[in-house]
């Protein structure tokens, strides 16, 4: 739940203690509320802390130049990455149109050319001449400029190799384009809402595929993935015209990120990095939120005090047309439903706790401070930023990326089972949902958080969804039934071993669609003797070329972007 590693930030800047020191510390304080009222929480850390006391400084070209100097160090080494993350780092510390900003880009542009990515190798030429890249060494540049050219002329382009394996899908819904047709939501026992099939549903179909409403990233990535949509783009960055450490994938994320989110936090971006927690997201769909009210708060307090919280379908919605405040209205009309998760109390108060500290970083932000004046208003901020904190913990569909945190309209629907029938990818600001064993009409559709039946005991899947504060109750961990050891006992002894069936689900020859295209087909026909240990060997076969296709499909349509 929450992030303990800092990092990303420097030592020379840190006097606070990390976040999981200021908890402990907290759950020791006798004179901590007593109360769930969250006026209590701010008050208690307005009068006893904590200080996040770190510099949030501006951008230093000295600083600058340090850290190229040392990204060249790693890229003689042929250290290429750590060395683009140092370049990335002296880019976002750079004055804007600096020489030092224009090196930085150069010497980004050189990594590129040794790793055979020549599109993103002539982006960063570009840019380097766009701020000021020095004359006397513009020959240069002209030379790996003209050698990409040439690279990319004799087919050496990495853009000529378009993969889409994962082009086997479903009709979609003819209202949300981002989710199947014949799928729907109903009320599941024990576990809320979940996502069900209308229909059968064939194995590799892909039925759902969405972008995240909103995203955050780690501290320890903030040089590597967009601070707006935490996409990696190839590490290929630009930097936040006034901060030293947030970056965007491109122009268009940076417009959008200091519209709707970035310039309520410019100014105490370190200090957010340093306290930020894994519930972060709804701290961002707070001023998120507000940015669609142009800053207005009494429109945005009339807005949710219309809306009140009820059980959201939104399936049943028109989303066609991408509307960013329809979006942002379901989620602030969900119902969040934490109770009976593990240790409900206990988190319960972090929440509180969390967000008096939150409440007061943000309150040291000009703009924040300009517009919260009332005292109605800091109570609507406050209120709102504890509610949409658990709301998004709520929404959560468990670990994807380590570093990255995203939130999803229709995914969050999903709820979680140890031996799913459906694989979630996620790469780069994509998230598919494929089928991975056959569905049948009235089945609910489920995906794995983590946790596998077919890779962790018992003891290892209890402690990984406690973790996540929920305890599983899907078959494969129900000690009751012994569904599963019945079911494999009747299989072994009705049917053969899949491997004299003459199964041949992964041979080293096949090209990777071909692969995918047998082992779909396989799943299909052998699908009755799961959940047998050769059967999940091939379904654990069939996942990693899924996973494998997936990114190649990803990084080839954002490689396509970067064509000139």
């Amino acid at each position: 739940m929450f992030c303990n590693n800092h990092s990303g930030i420097r030592k020379d800047q840190v006097t606070s203690k990390p976040l999981f020191q200021y908890l402990t510390d907290f759950f020791k304080n006798p004179a901590r509320p007593a109360t769930d009222d969250i006026g209590a929480y701010r008050d208690y850390v307005q009068q006893h802390g904590p200080s996040v006391d770190v510099v949030d400084g501006g951008k230093c070209n000295e600083k600058a130049g340090a850290l190229r100097r040392e990204g060249n160090r790693l890229y003689l080494k042929k250290r290429f990455k750590p060395a683009l993350e140092k370049y990335n780092e002296s880019i976002c510390w750079a004055l804007g149109d600096s020489e030092d900003l224009a090196l930085g880009y150069a010497n980004r542009s050189a990594i590129y050319y040794e790793q055979g990515e020549y599109e993103l190798c002539l982006a960063n030429i570009a840019l380097a001449r766009k701020h000021r890249y020095p004359e006397l060494l513009q020959p240069k540049l002209q030379t790996r400029e003209q050698n990409c050219k040439q690279k990319i002329a004799t087919g050496h382009s990495r853009c000529n190799y378009h993969f889409s394996a994962l082009d086997f899908k479903a009709k979609v819904n003819d209202k949300i384009p981002a989710v199947a047709k014949d799928i729907i939501m109903k009320q599941m026992p024990e576990c809320g809402r979940g996502l069900v099939a209308n229909r059968a549903f064939k194995v590799g179909e892909v039925i759902l595929h969405e972008q995240p409403i909103m995203a955050a990233i780690d501290t320890q990535v903030k040089y590597l993935n967009c601070d707006f949509c935490s996409n990696e783009n190839f590490h290929s960055l630009i930097p936040c015209p006034k901060c030293p450490s947030v970056m965007f994938c491109n122009e268009e994320c940076l417009e959008n990120g200091q519209k709707y989110i970035h310039r309520f936090e410019c100014g105490i971006s370190e200090k957010l990095h340093h306290i930020r927690s894994d519930d972060y997201l709804g701290i961002r769909m707070f001023f998120y939120g507000l940015s669609l009210f142009d800053g207005n708060v009494g429109k945005m307090i009339k807005f949710c005090k219309s809306r009140p919280k009820t059980e959201v379908n939104p399936l049943k919605l028109d989303f066609k047309n991408h509307d960013r405040l329809k979006e942002f209205e379901l989620f602030h009309r969900v119902e969040n439903n934490n109770e009976g998760y593990c240790d409900e109390e206990m988190y319960e108060t972090a929440f509180r706790f969390l967000t008096a500290i939150y409440y007061k970083i943000y309150m040291t932000q000009p703009q924040i401070k300009s517009i919260f004046v009332q005292r109605r208003y800091k109570n609507f901020m406050l209120s709102s930023l504890l509610d949409y904190m658990r709301t998004a913990h709520f929404m959560a569909i468990g670990p994807g990326d380590k570093y990255t945190e995203q939130l999803f309209s229709f995914a969050s629907l999903c709820n979680h089972s140890c031996d799913p029938n459906t694989l979630s990818l996620y790469w780069s600001g994509q998230l598919k949902f494929v089928v991975l064993r056959p569905i049948s009409k009235n089945e609910e559709i489920l995906i794995s958080y983590g946790p596998l039946y077919c890779e962790h005991t018992a003891a290892d899947r209890h402690y990984l969804t406690t973790r996540m504060f929920f305890e599983c109750i899907c078959d494969a961990c129900d000690p009751i039934s012994n569904a599963f050891t019945f079911k494999c006992m009747v299989t072994e002894l009705l049917y053969p071993a899949l491997a004299d069936m003459h199964m041949c689900p992964n041979p080293a020859i096949m090209l990777l669609t071909d692969k995918l295209r047998k082992l779909r087909n396989d799943i299909e026909v052998y699908s009755f003797v799961h959940p047998r240990d050769d059967f999940y060997a091939v379904l654990d076969d069939y996942r990693q070329c899924l996973t494998w296709a997936f990114v190649a499909e990803i990084d080839s349509s954002l490689r396509a972007k970067h064509v000139r």
